[in-house]
């Protein structure tokens, strides 16, 4: 377990080399945990290494039943990837699973946007809001959610 933690330290300090290098450690140590390849996944991510993202991610949902959030990180990787039917598909199951999570909502706005699906990506945002309304991004997507109405590009 310390492996997966100085791992953690590591990501969170921005150290992804020495992350990634701790979470293979800790899957030496513990090949049947799913946390490790979580920790993967989340480093993948965010060295933009959207394949190993997914492969990280979905190796752990073998290992144990997949979370809501599991599968929106899964969903958001996907979405980077331009696999948007995936993607979506993802998020219902993660809806199905909690559809009190606002992070499905907000992702689920990232997909709709990128289809160039204005009035979905604007429903879900606005369903994020209900959830989150105190969330820390809520300038930025209320920019989004003008743009989108709009008619102009929003950028990612």
């Amino acid at each position: 377990n310390a492996h997966y933690y100085w791992g953690q330290a590591a990501m969170n300090t921005g150290n992804l080399d020495l992350a990634l290098q701790e979470a293979n450690k800790e899957a030496k140590i513990n090949p049947r945990g799913a946390g490790p390849l979580l920790l993967m996944g989340d480093i993948y991510y965010l060295q933009r290494n959207y394949s190993k993202c997914i492969s990280s991610y979905q190796l752990a949902v073998k290992m144990q039943p997949a979370t809501s959030d599991v599968y929106v990180k899964l969903a958001r990787c996907y979405r980077l990837l331009g696999s948007l039917d995936t993607a979506l598909s993802l998020l219902k199951q993660a809806e199905a699973l909690e559809s009190g999570n606002p992070d499905v909502w907000k992702e689920m706005g990232g997909v709709y946007e990128m289809r160039n699906d204005a009035e979905g990506a604007v429903q879900a945002y606005r369903q994020y809001f209900n959830l989150a309304p105190n969330s820390p991004d809520r300038g930025l997507i209320e920019d989004r959610i003008k743009q989108l109405l709009n008619g102009q590009p929003t950028g990612e």
